[in-house]
């Protein structure tokens, strides 16, 4: 993965110093989301942006994280639901997985889920979570980062069932020894749209659990970055 370019990096830290306007909160209430929106760096460019910015004016600032905390990418998403461009992305910007800074807190388990939406619902229920865009974005060396969980539990989307199953099947691929679990919301629904009807709790209830699997373990569990890089406690 090619290192950020300095023009890159100010680009993306301009991005995160817009607020969050009325619309993109009524938005993230909508979808349940209004609660994280804070701890999630969400932001919307607003309707007179830095020239740099104009295309992206009146859409949801939805920043990505390192392992190590340093923003590394971003997506802009409309507002609109019918608008046939729902997200726009920095450009020469490789991507990368979304929400890396959940890797080093979060102790033995941790969830993928596919896209945005489906990440900030599960942050919304309180879960470690990192999203990725799609069966084609999942790459050979993401094993590393994930090497040092005991349990990985992917969701799928069972609107997209196909693909789903796909990057399903290459994450328990590529990280052998782990535990991979599946997880799928009920017919119909993808993790965001079963937030918004059936609530939080709901959705934890959809986490498969045995005796072995409750708490967490108090052994030390190493973790990597991005670069296959071990991250300090």
């Amino acid at each position: 993965m090619e290192p950020l370019s300095n023009a890159a990096r100010r680009s993306l830290e301009a991005l995160l110093q817009y607020p969050l306007g009325d619309s993109g909160r009524a938005y993230l209430e909508r979808r349940g989301l209004a609660e994280v929106a804070s701890d999630l760096r969400l932001g919307q460019v607003s309707a007179n942006p830095r020239p740099e910015h104009r295309r992206y004016a009146g859409r949801l600032v939805i920043p990505s994280f390192s392992a190590r905390g340093t923003v590394c990418d971003m997506a802009l998403r409309s507002l609109e639901d019918e608008d046939p461009v729902k997200y726009l992305f920095m450009p020469g910007i490789n991507k990368r997985l979304f929400g890396l800074d959940d890797v080093a807190s979060a102790g033995t388990e941790i969830h993928i889920t596919e896209g945005h939406p489906d990440r900030m619902s599960l942050k919304a229920c309180g879960l470690h979570a990192v999203g990725v865009a799609g069966v084609n974005a999942w790459k050979a060396y993401h094993s590393r980062i994930f090497a040092g969980f005991e349990r990985v539990y992917y969701w799928q989307q069972s609107d997209d069932k196909g693909q789903s199953e796909g990057l399903g099947e290459r994450i328990r691929a590529s990280l052998g020894g782990v535990g991979v679990i599946f997880v799928s919301a009920p017919p119909g629904h993808d993790v965001n749209s079963y937030l918004v009807e059936a609530g939080r709790q709901a959705v934890l209830d959809l986490v498969p659990r045995d005796d072995d699997s409750e708490g967490e373990s108090s052994d030390r569990v190493q973790h990597f970055d991005d670069d296959g890089v071990e991250i300090p406690y």
